[in-house]
């Protein structure tokens, strides 16, 4: 199974590795991607081999090349000892939902670092829904059991942050270490899971930005327009723990307006995205919960947040997100995590 992903793109290997799948689950996805995109090059709408299919190649499709895709598998030969040419509509339909579930990845859950999607719209969600009407479940299903979704979950982990992660320490240094930046590592992931920013948006995030009195955060958008994320009480005061000695312990001095800082070279420095994935990476593996993403963190929190308003409008401006789309992504989440919020 392993050799079969080295040959996909790299999108592809990042989805496998962003989802949590049963073995057979995913031995089916690698069947059905390898059919579609060996389709994409016989049709001529690649160029590439498989390794090497585009983002862009994909954004190119039209609803009458997924249309023509279908037709494909009702009419292919696909036993040569059967009679009878192509699927059955249930065989159909399960092709259609793994390269759709693909789709709702690239086109509404991963993004850049700038907040932009890695393709600009789901092709498949444009056709005819009967076709493969279970791969919102499917997705939710994937997406769930990798999220932290209940208080409890939650509370734990950012107590394991702030207190416990010290007792799985080994080393003076990483102790050390640890201790250090203790009260920045719980702010980052607090406001990560109780705010839904971006990690761009975190890291871009200024002293000026922060308004604890009000419990708000401005963030400027790509359009250049504020958006305002309310934050919990939670969030302000982790927030308010680690601005008190961030200007000491990391050397800031008033002309560094960014909120979070590492130290080294003898200086203050910007967190890039990097480290702060890299950390987030540390404490989710200390807490048995590896494959823990910062987007995953912004999903765990739009999951709950839907849980509360039952609002989709209210996701949309808390997430800072411009389309509808992404939105199908939670409510079905939280349809599937009932018993634990």
């Amino acid at each position: 199974m392993g050799n079969h992903k080295t040959n996909f793109p790299w999108y592809v290997n990042e989805y496998f590795n962003n989802n949590s799948f049963s073995i057979l689950t995913q031995e089916g996805y690698i069947v059905d991607f390898e059919t579609f995109f060996e389709w994409l090059i016989h049709e001529d709408l690649s160029k590439s081999p498989i390794s090497d299919i585009s983002l862009l190649d994909l954004d190119k499709l039209t609803v009458i090349d997924i249309q023509r895709y279908k037709k494909y598998l009702e009419t292919k030969k696909t036993n040569l000892n059967r009679k009878k040419l192509g699927l059955s509509p249930s065989g159909v339909a399960r092709k259609l939902s793994s390269i759709s579930s693909l789709f709702n990845y690239l086109a509404n859950v991963a993004e850049y670092e700038n907040g932009e999607p890695y393709i600009n719209r789901n092709v498949l969600s444009q056709v005819r829904k009967n076709s493969f009407k279970r791969s919102d479940y499917q997705l939710a299903e994937q997406m769930k059991d990798s999220l932290l979704i209940s208080s409890d979950e939650i509370n734990q982990f950012l107590k394991f942050i702030s207190n416990d992660y010290e007792f799985k320490i080994n080393s003076k240094r990483q102790l050390s270490c640890y201790k250090k930046n203790k009260e920045r590592d719980t702010a980052i992931i607090s406001l990560l899971l109780f705010s839904g920013l971006r990690i761009s948006e975190l890291v871009s995030l200024k002293l000026e930005h922060i308004d604890l009195k009000n419990n708000t955060i401005s963030i400027t958008q790509k359009d250049d327009k504020q958006r305002i994320v309310s934050i919990t009480s939670e969030v302000k005061q982790d927030l308010d723990n680690y601005l008190k000695i961030r200007q000491i312990r990391y050397s800031a001095s008033e002309d560094i307006r960014d909120v979070f800082l590492t130290y080294y070279n003898k200086k203050a420095n910007i967190m890039a995205i990097r480290s702060i994935q890299n950390m987030i990476n540390k404490y989710a593996d200390a807490f048995e919960k590896s494959g823990l993403t910062a987007q995953k963190l912004r999903h765990s929190f739009a999951t709950r947040l839907f849980s509360d308003t039952k609002n989709t409008g209210t996701l949309q401006s808390q997430l800072g997100q411009h389309r509808i789309n992404p939105a199908w992504v939670y409510t079905h989440v939280y349809d599937n995590k009932k018993g634990l919020l």
